[in-house]
């Protein structure tokens, strides 16, 4: 029997595993701005809303290995700390490298560079960069910025601009996690030593210590991961809204900070309603 997906009435796109943040706040914004404020034809719109929802599972991919690298940890921990190690015995000592934390990390990575990759795709339908300027999110994001230096016409460039600013604040991220992952990926720098991954615990006296792998030793690998994905998840949310916006000729957007990790962050106005402020507006930089 052949299936033809198109006559199916209800299909599971994504399950959301941060409970809305990625499905509520980020694919349903997006598309909203998209399909209320283009004016994409239905073919542009159509391409541009399976590059939106293959970010999200992107995204989803990104958050998937945080959560499997946390119940890896938590489970190698609980069982160091049920047989800690005792420096005063003379039983031999031995501590196991965790090789599936070594994993979970390198995937960890290797997705958030290939989010990037996927996300920076919304240049085309903005900007009308062609695709294959639009490869990869190369020399930590520079490659990005020299297109749009150089490949947009005048009367967006400051949308543009706007872009480049973006890109640039968020450099210092953007440059930790690819110079991580050339290192896990590439060895650059020598790689990242296995036994950076250990767990284990320690009786001293009357006390367990514990360790957790760490980047450095203020920060653990897991804290990284939760801050990276924070910062890839807003950067993506607010690049790919910029990203429309020659092309949001219905519209104009606001974005809005809010405590709630679910609640969208864009709001949509009619064009005509803030058609009596654009005397007064500035250009973006």
């Amino acid at each position: 029997m052949i299936i033809d997906p198109s006559k199916m009435v209800m299909r599971t796109m994504l399950v959301d595993p941060t409970e809305g943040m990625i499905n509520q706040r980020f694919l349903l914004a997006l598309i909203m701005i998209l399909n209320e404020g283009s004016d994409g034809t239905e073919k542009q719109r159509y391409e541009l809303s399976n590059l939106i929802f293959t970010t999200g599972l992107k995204l989803i991919a990104v958050h998937g290995h945080i959560g499997r690298y946390g119940e890896i940890e938590d489970r190698l921990l609980a069982e160091a700390k049920a047989n800690p190690i005792d420096l005063k015995s003379n039983d031999p000592k031995r501590i196991a490298s965790a090789q599936d934390l070594y994993i979970e990390f390198d995937g960890f990575l290797v997705q958030v560079k290939s989010t990037l990759d996927h996300a920076i795709n919304v240049l085309n339908f903005g900007f009308n960069i062609p695709f294959s300027a639009l490869t990869t999110f190369g020399d930590k994001g520079n490659k990005i910025i020299k297109q749009l230096e150089n490949n947009v016409a005048a009367n967006f460039q400051g949308a543009a601009n706007h872009l480049i600013k973006v890109i640039k604040d968020n450099k210092p991220w953007l440059e930790l996690a690819i110079d991580v992952r050339d290192r896990m990926n590439h060895f650059k720098s020598g790689g990242i030593d296995l036994q950076t991954f250990t767990v284990s615990a320690e009786k001293v006296g009357d006390e367990i210590k514990t360790w957790t792998p760490h980047i450095h030793p203020d920060q653990t690998i897991r804290q990284l991961m939760e801050i990276l994905f924070r910062n890839l998840f807003e950067f993506c949310e607010y690049f790919m809204a910029l990203g429309m916006i020659p092309r949001l000729t219905k519209v104009a957007l606001q974005y809005n900070k809010s405590d709630d990790p679910k609640a969208m962050r864009w709001k949509m106005y009619p064009v005509a309603l803030v058609r009596q402020f654009e005397k007064d507006a500035q250009p973006l930089e």
